[in-house]
């Protein structure tokens, strides 16, 4: 993240249907992401779905320089009314991380079950 400059990216939500990763992007921490995050989002054989993806992804690209190579948007993101910005997230707010993140992997074999990446 740039100095000066404001982060609204606070949470990365992965799962991969046994296992949910919840990664905090606090707008005030100045620390580099791992580059094995960003080697992994970059990874061709895997695709990432979600709610509002796209522009989570360009928001990623713009304050992180974190890129995806395959991701799939499944629809606009609602409103959300939680303060993610916190440094200690709630039980109900890492239940609602975690629900929203497995849903999205369970749409996303749905809907890429007939199709084949080569």
């Amino acid at each position: 993240m740039k100095p000066g400059k404001l982060t609204k990216t606070v949470l990365l939500q992965l799962c991969d249907g046994d296992h949910c990763l919840i990664v905090q992007l606090h707008p005030y921490d100045y620390v580099e992401l791992p580059l094995s995050l960003f080697n992994f989002l970059n990874l061709p054989d895997f695709t990432f779905v979600g709610i509002g993806i796209k522009k989570s992804l360009m928001m990623l690209e713009s304050e992180f320089g974190l890129t995806c190579k395959n991701a799939v948007d499944i629809g606009p993101a609602s409103p959300v009314f939680e303060d993610w910005c916190t440094h200690a997230l709630s039980k109900d707010q890492i239940k609602l991380a975690v629900s929203n993140a497995y849903l999205a992997f369970r749409i996303g074999i749905f809907l890429l079950a007939g199709f084949k990446v080569y």
